[in-house]
C-alpha cells in the first residue's frame, strides 16, 4: 500500500505543520497509509497524536541536508515509505538525498499559498536528485511559478479545514457584558496589527465593550503590549501566541479579524467560516480569495480605522452577527468543505507510488 511521510524536522509548531497533518488526515481518508516523521516529544508529534497520526521519530538537529538526507533515508526503508510531503527547500533537498539513497520514492513539496516559487539552485539540485512533485493552494500559484528542471509536475491542493472537529471544540467564554474580537497575526502583518488596535481602542472610548484576543506570532510581543497600553486597551488585549488548536478560541469569539496573510491567514478565515463566525480580511491578504463582501464575510482596508470602526461597530448587533456567521458557515459547506480538497493529492501520490529516483 502507498505510504506517505510528512517531514517535519522541528519540534516547534507551525502553520506548515498545521497544513500538512491536516493533508495526511485527507491523505488517510483516502485509504492511503500516513505518518509524520518529527523529533519525539516536541510539538509536532504532540498534534500528530491528537489528531490519530502515527509518528516516527525523526530528529537531525543541527545536521546539514546531506547527513539529515542519510538519516532520513534510512528511515524511509524502514517505513516502507512511497513518498515524502515536504513544505520547504531545506527539507526538500534532505528528503530527496533520502530518495536517492534508497532508489525509492518521490517527494512532494508543497509551496506557500499566495507563493510563486522561485527558482532556486537549491530546488533544482532537490529535483534533480529524486522526483518532484510542487503542490500549490491555486491554480494562480501554479501558473506564477518559474518552470523548474526535474520537477514532473505541478498538483493544486486548496486550504481547507475540517469543519466536523472544529465545530466539536467547546467555545471559549466570553465575560459578561464584552464582545471578543480573536485577531490572526503574523510577523508581516505589523502595520495591519498596529491599525485594528487602535481600531478597537477608538471603539471602546465609544463604549462599544470589545476586546482583542492577539492569535499568533506577532512582529514583536512587547511592542504589540506596549502599544496596546498607550492607546488604553490595558488588560483587554490578550496575547496568546500560536496554539496548536486555536477552534476553540474562534468559536468563542464574536468576531474574527485576520490581518495575517499567506496560509495561516487563509486558514484562519476558513476556520472562521466553518464555525459560523464572521470574519473580517484586510485587503489585500489572502483571505480576501475566500469571503464574498459583504454577504459571507467584510473586507477592510489596512489604514482606514475610522472606517473599520464603523463596520465592526455595527456586529454590535446579534442579529448582524447571526446572519453573517450563518452565511459564512452555508459558504463554506458548500463551496471550501475539506472532503474532496486532498483528492487531487491523492490520486498523484497513487499513480506516483511506485516511482523511482532516477540518475
Amino acid at each position: 500500500m502507498t505510504r506517505v511521510v510528512a517531514v517535519l524536522p522541528t519540534r516547534a509548531w507551525s502553520v506548515e505543520a498545521r497544513i500538512l497533518l491536516e493533508q495526511l488526515r485527507g491523505l488517510a481518508r483516502h485509504g492511503i497509509g500516513v505518518a509524520v516523521a518529527t523529533p519525539s516529544g516536541g510539538a509536532v508529534a504532540q498534534a500528530a497524536a491528537a489528531m490519530t497520526l502515527p509518528s516516527l521519530d525523526f530528529d537531525p538537529g543541527d545536521a546539514g541536508w546531506w547527513r539529515a538526507g542519510a538519516l532520513l533515508g534510512e528511515l524511509l526503508r524502514e517505513a516502507r515509505a512511497d513518498a515524502l510531503l515536504v513544505a520547504d527547500e531545506a527539507t526538500h533537498l534532505a528528503a530527496a538525498r533520502a530518495v536517492r539513497r534508497v532508489e525509492h520514492g518521490v517527494v512532494f513539496r508543497r509551496v506557500p499559498a499566495g507563493v510563486a516559487l522561485a527558482s532556486s539552485l537549491r530546488t533544482r539540485l532537490a529535483a534533480r536528485l529524486a522526483p518532484t512533485w510542487l503542490v500549490h493552494a491555486t491554480p494562480a500559484d501554479a501558473e506564477g511559478t518559474a518552470p523548474v528542471v526535474g520537477v514532473r509536475g505541478h498538483i493544486v491542493a486548496p486550504l481547507g479545514v475540517d469543519a466536523a472537529v472544529l465545530r466539536a471544540a467547546p467555545p471559549v467564554p466570553v465575560p459578561l457584558g464584552a464582545r471578543s474580537l480573536v485577531l490572526v497575526v503574523d510577523r508581516a502583518s505589523r502595520r495591519a496589527t498596529s491599525s485594528a488596535i487602535r481600531t478597537v481602542a477608538a471603539l471602546r472610548r465609544r463604549g462599544h465593550p470589545w476586546r482583542i484576543t492577539c492569535v499568533g506570532e506577532p512582529y514583536d510581543d512587547a511592542e504589540v503590549r506596549l502599544h496596546g497600553t498607550a492607546v488604553g486597551l490595558g488588560d483587554a488585549l490578550q496575547l496568546v501566541g500560536a496554539p496548536i488548536d486555536r477552534a476553540a478560541l474562534v468559536a468563542g469569539a464574536d468576531a474574527v479579524w485576520v490581518v495575517a496573510d499567506h496560509d495561516d491567514g487563509g486558514l484562519a478565515v476558513l476556520e472562521a467560516m466553518a464555525l459560523g463566525r464572521p470574519v473580517l480580511v484586510t485587503r489585500g491578504t489572502l483571505g480576501e480569495r475566500y469571503v464574498d463582501h459583504p454577504l459571507t464575510g467584510l473586507v477592510v482596508e489596512r489604514d482606514d480605522e475610522m472606517g473599520t470602526a464603523a463596520i465592526l461597530a455595527t456586529l454590535d448587533d446579534d442579529d448582524v452577527r447571526e446572519a453573517l456567521g450563518d452565511a459564512a458557515r452555508e459558504a463554506h459547506d458548500a463551496q471550501h468543505a475539506s472532503t474532496d480538497i486532498t483528492a487531487a493529492l491523492a490520486t498523484a501520490v497513487a499513480r506516483a507510488g511506485d516511482a523511482r529516483a532516477v540518475a
